[in-house]
């Protein structure tokens, strides 16, 4: 493919450039993979906002992937089957998905034993903890 028509090398890559930025890979890999320079590809950037568009999609995609599999690793393998879980997984999720400090997390789990709570009883504690969040945040 001809390098002189710039324009159509990343038109026809939009796909695979939101599946480099998925992986992880930074412009200048992607602007490598491609076959053109970084500063090309950010000349590119500028001029076709479907490009910036497609970095962000498929970081976001990405993002979105790695937290639902935090999530199910929290959870354990099977909806029914919570001691399979991994509390510090849950924490971690918990923490990061719904924004929930450390400490508060912390002070509920030592209060009470996940392991031995419900699936009804931890989406109320859940419920819980997410109105007290929002409490501190007003």
């Amino acid at each position: 493919m001809p390098r002189s028509d710039k324009k159509e090398i990343l038109d026809s890559h939009l796909k695979s450039i939101e599946a480099f930025a998925g992986l992880g890979l930074t412009n200048k890999e992607i602007a490598h993979i491609l076959g053109i320079s970084e500063a090309r590809f950010y000349d590119r950037i500028k001029e076709k906002p479907e490009i910036a568009e497609s970095i962000e999609r498929g970081k976001a995609t990405a993002k979105n992937n790695l937290l639902a599999k935090a999530y199910n690793k929290s959870i354990g393998k099977g909806a029914n089957d919570l001691n399979s879980g991994d509390n510090d997984m849950l924490r971690w999720t918990l923490a990061r998905v719904h924004g929930m400090s450390e400490k508060k997390i912390l002070e509920h789990r030592d209060g009470d034993n996940l392991k031995n709570k419900s699936k009804e009883e931890l989406e109320k504690l859940l419920q819980e903890m997410e109105a007290e969040q929002n409490e501190s945040e007003s």
